[in-house]
């Protein structure tokens, strides 16, 4: 399996069917449809969707260290809410370990004050949360 069959797998399309890259810097983020985010050292599959005035932000699958994937899809995250006029982000990272735990990103997450909220001691799960200003 190559990474990205990988990717569509998570992404729930067909081997070779990931979404196309774009540098990380630049990418931005829709709701409902996967996006893979790229850096020079990582890259990572993100897909949002808007539930109660919510941004819910899930990353499935990240290699490399992640923290120019991570500071991307934060400021992805955050221009995608303030321009639907939503109040909460919730960013939930699957992706903090595969077949070797992958410390690098959980320090990483750790450093943007993203907490550990569940799954499994080789399959920990990260997420963090931050309620947004609207403009009156």
């Amino acid at each position: 399996m190559t990474p990205d069959d990988d990717i569509a797998s998570v992404a729930g399309g067909p081997a070779g069917s990931a979404p196309s890259p774009a540098p990380a810097a630049t990418q931005h983020l829709e709701p409902g449809k996967p996006v893979r985010f790229e850096g020079e050292d990582a890259a990572a599959l993100v897909g949002c969707r808007i539930e109660n005035g919510s941004l819910a932000v899930e990353i499935a699958h990240c290699t490399g260290n992640g923290r120019e994937i991570i500071a991307a899809v934060l400021n992805a995250s955050f221009a995608l809410a303030h321009r639907e006029g939503l109040g909460q982000i919730l960013w939930t990272v699957h992706a903090a370990a595969c077949a070797i735990p992958n410390r690098a990103l959980i320090d990483s997450l750790e450093r943007r004050n993203f907490t550990r909220c569940g799954g499994t001691a080789m399959h920990p799960v990260y997420s963090r949360s931050a309620r947004l200003l609207r403009a009156i």
